[in-house]
C-alpha cells in the first residue's frame, strides 16, 4: 500500500493503478485444435490402408498390397497436406512429421521381393510450400 495514500510529493494525487499485461487477441494465440489423428482422417478421406504411425519426424501408412503405386502416392501426398493444414492451424511453425512413406508391410530385404508387386510413395513437407 502506498503510504502516501496516492499523493505525490508534490502534494497531488496520481493514479496507482497497476497496468496489467493485455490478453492476446485470437489472431496472436493459436487456434485450439484437435489433436493430430492420421488414421481418423485416412478413414474419413476414404483411403484403404492397414495401419498408420507417427515415429521421429516420419509418419508411416501401410496399405494392401493391391494398392497401386499411384494410389500409394497420392495417399502420401493427401497425408501429408493434412499434417501441414494441421500445423498451420495450431500455429506451429513446423508439422510434426516432415515425410510420409507409404507402402504395403512387406519388407524389400524379404526373399524373392519385387519391388514391381508393392506399393510404394512419399511426400514430404516441400509439397505444403506450394
Amino acid at each position: 500500500m502506498d503510504p502516501s495514500g496516492g499523493r505525490s510529493r508534490s502534494g497531488t494525487y496520481q493514479s496507482t493503478q497497476s497496468v496489467l499485461p493485455a490478453t492476446p487477441t485470437a489472431s496472436e494465440t493459436p487456434a485450439q485444435v484437435a489433436p493430430l489423428d492420421l488414421e481418423a482422417f485416412l478413414t474419413a478421406s476414404g483411403a484403404e490402408f492397414e495401419s498408420a504411425r507417427l515415429s521421429a519426424r516420419k509418419a508411416y501408412i501401410y496399405v494392401p498390397t493391391e494398392t497401386t503405386n499411384e494410389q500409394a502416392q497420392m495417399i502420401a501426398t493427401t497425408a501429408m497436406l493434412y499434417i501441414c493444414d494441421h500445423a498451420v492451424q495450431a500455429g506451429e511453425k513446423f508439422p510434426v512429421v516432415n515425410r510420409v512413406e507409404v507402402s504395403d508391410s512387406v519388407s524389400p530385404t524379404s526373399p524373392d521381393y519385387n519391388a514391381a508387386e508393392h506399393p510404394s510413395g512419399f511426400a514430404t513437407d516441400a509439397v505444403c510450400a506450394g
